[in-house]
């Protein structure tokens, strides 16, 4: 039997964690890779996208220069232009409570605070509809 590609994303970022609805019933759970720095799966069109494997993880091409990891600011200032044109219709405000909240919540910024991420975090309900939006592109 063949399943269908029907399914929805219920992305955590948090936890790498894609929960697949089975058109049989029930959810299939797999781990999926993504970036440490920034939470992008690396799968689809993003699925070579690595460009650097630490002991912690995976690094995307977006979070490197010159072959190192991007300052914090950085990652944040390009997590908050992909959420302005990819989500927010150039909403600055909520483009960097999304990311805030997005980077609070991986590992790798748990152990490396910075100043950016102090603030105003998105709310869940603003964060889940974010996701679903990039989701559904």
């Amino acid at each position: 039997m063949v399943l269908t590609k029907q399914w929805f994303c219920i992305y955590r970022t948090r936890v790498g964690t894609r929960l697949n609805k089975n058109p049989l019933g029930g959810y299939d759970t797999h781990r999926m890779k993504t970036c440490i720095t920034c939470g992008m799966p690396f799968e689809g069109a993003h699925a070579n996208d690595v460009a650097l494997e630490t002991r912690e993880g995976l690094i995307c091409v977006y979070d490197i220069k010159d072959g190192k990891i991007k300052s914090p600011e950085d990652i944040f200032e390009g997590g908050v232009q992909f959420f302005m044109m990819q989500v927010t219709n150039n909403n600055r405000d909520l483009a960097e409570r999304l990311i805030r909240k997005n980077m609070k919540s991986l590992g790798y910024w748990k152990k490396r605070p910075f100043i950016g991420l102090d603030g105003a975090e998105a709310t869940d309900q603003e964060f889940r509809q974010a996701i679903a939006k990039l989701s559904s592109e």
